[in-house]
């Protein structure tokens, strides 16, 4: 990779493979005494060049492979020769809305090594997002056909809205449809999510339907605010839910037959646990669940129809408690119960029919209960460094260090944290892309135990506040995350605040 200009960056990467065990080729071998070991060779080269100013980011590539296998059991697996592919990406800020979008075609049998990549589509694809202080919007819309027409090829658009009622409610709606090789589904779901004196809950309401098929579905999880007086880290959740979902089909048989189908759950649990003294806590589950479904065979012949019907109703219980103790920095105690029962009673046969002699009926029912208690003692010994170095290694290695900041909301646009300026919560903060920890009501962060050298910083801020961002130090936006290098020293603690600005 190099940079041409500020703007301006073109990388290149190839690869070369001769004569490896095809992965694929292993697990389908035919095992014929006349074919050979299936061995691939592949060739490969990807060339890339973006732009990238303040508010817009464009990325063109361009890949191309060969691979051959002297292996004929191998071809009817993956498609082998020559193939090209390449994709043209967009990504584009104005004001609170990012338009993204791109085209892309990539030939059948594309390969990078013995890696198949996804090839014999081409398409486009456009996504719209915009963000206020009381709504999002988000458009995503997708095309996609097959090169040799032997693939799939089809559309999928969705649609997610959610609007900030006031500071304690939200409410919510996503909608997809998709088509593909002739066969559309469409899904919704509405949800809203409010906090009051008793805690957060959440209901939603979902409706999917495709052919021959329909699902409907509703849920609430409440998760409960606890008295003060009762023990640190108690906690209290329920959820309840119930679906519907019915079924028809066409089945190829002599004479013509038809199935139809449909079930309903229910559902409840509950959750809970708390820590009574230092050192030990609690944790137990309750959790309910009932299911009744039905199928009904129609078979037409030239008494009109035979009606079969096959119904199940079905009930299950489960209750468990865990309980650890820690005994010392080497000791736990950990035990456990579980009470769990279920119950079904099925029925089969055909229940309405012409002519009536073939009226049957049989009946099943089933049980089923366990009890389990376990009680573990554990004792664990550990020596040498207390955690391993985190980060990307820099070989080679010559000790290690720390990195600890903070995210803070930049009132005065200065880009310096002063006393007054409150920090961010809940920011994703990631490590070379390996490691992540989270800020804490203070907007702290703290790695411990990295390796000396330079390393990537990389910030997930879905949690920020509209309408505060974090940009690059130069004010640039390009809809990609937050990245800056920071260099750490043996036994030192390197530090990187990170200001969050407000836009106008």
């Amino acid at each position: 990779q190099f940079e041409i200009s500020p703007r301006w960056a073109a990388g290149f990467q190839a690869i070369d493979v001769s004569r490896t065990r095809d992965p694929f080729a292993e697990i389908d071998h035919s095992g014929l005494a006349n074919d050979p070991i299936a061995k691939i060779s592949a060739r490969g080269a990807v060339a890339t060049i973006a732009y990238t100013d303040k508010s817009l980011r464009i990325q063109a590539n361009a890949i191309s492979t060969v691979t051959h296998t002297n292996a004929t059991s191998a071809e009817h697996i993956r498609k082998f020769g020559k193939a090209k592919g390449g994709w043209f990406d967009a990504n584009y800020r104005t004001g609170r809305s990012t338009h993204s979008g791109g085209l892309y075609y990539f030939e059948p049998g594309l390969a990078w090594g013995t890696s198949t990549l996804i090839g014999n589509v081409y398409g486009a694809h456009y996504r719209l997002s915009t963000l206020s202080q009381r709504w999002r919007w988000t458009v995503n819309f997708d095309a996609f056909r097959s090169v040799n027409k032997g693939g799939s090829s089809g559309t999928i658009g969705n649609l997610d809205i959610q609007r900030k009622l006031d500071f304690q409610t939200t409410a919510g709606i996503n909608g997809a449809v998709r088509s593909a090789n002739g066969h559309t589904s469409i899904q919704l779901l509405g949800y809203i999510d409010k906090a009051n004196r008793i805690g957060t809950f959440r209901a939603d309401a979902s409706l999917s339907r495709e052919a021959g098929s329909r699902l409907i579905r509703a849920g609430f999880n409440q998760n409960w605010t606890l008295p003060a007086r009762l023990p640190s880290g108690s906690r209290l959740s329920t959820q309840v839910f119930y679906e519907k979902q019915q079924q028809s089909e066409e089945t190829i048989c002599i004479p013509a037959c038809s199935i139809k189908g449909k079930s309903g759950s229910f559902g409840a649990a509950l959750t809970a646990g708390l820590m009574p003294i230092s050192g030990f806590s609690l944790d137990a589950t309750l959790a309910y669940q009932s299911n009744a479904s039905s199928k009904s065979p129609h078979i037409y012949g030239p008494h009109d129809a035979f009606t079969g019907e096959s119904t199940k109703q079905s009930r299950a219980f489960n209750a468990s408690i865990v309980g650890n103790l820690r005994l010392s920095s080497q000791w736990s105690l950990t035990a456990s119960y579980t009470d769990s029962t279920s119950n079904s009673y099925s029925s089969y046969g055909f229940s309405n029919s012409t002519p009536p002699l073939f009226g049957l009926t049989q009946m099943r029912r089933n049980s089923f209960h366990l009890r389990a208690g376990y009680l573990t003692l554990r004792y664990a010994l550990s020596a040498g460094r207390p955690q391993a170095i985190a980060g990307q290694r820099q070989y080679p290695v010559g000790g290690a260090g720390n990195v600890e900041g903070r995210i803070f909301f930049d009132s005065n646009n200065n880009r310096l944290r002063e006393a007054s300026e409150a920090g961010v919560p809940g920011i994703v903060v990631i490590l070379d892309g390996a490691h992540a920890t989270r800020t804490d009501t203070a907007g702290y962060y703290r790695f411990d135990s990295v390796s000396d050298g330079p390393h990537r910083i990389t910030l997930n801020s879905d949690a920020l506040p509209l309408p505060w961002s974090i940009r690059k130090d130069d004010g640039a936006y390009n809809g990609t995350p937050y990245t800056a290098i920071i260099n750490v020293g043996v036994r030192a603690t390197a530090t990187l605040d990170v200001p969050a600005i407000k836009e106008p």
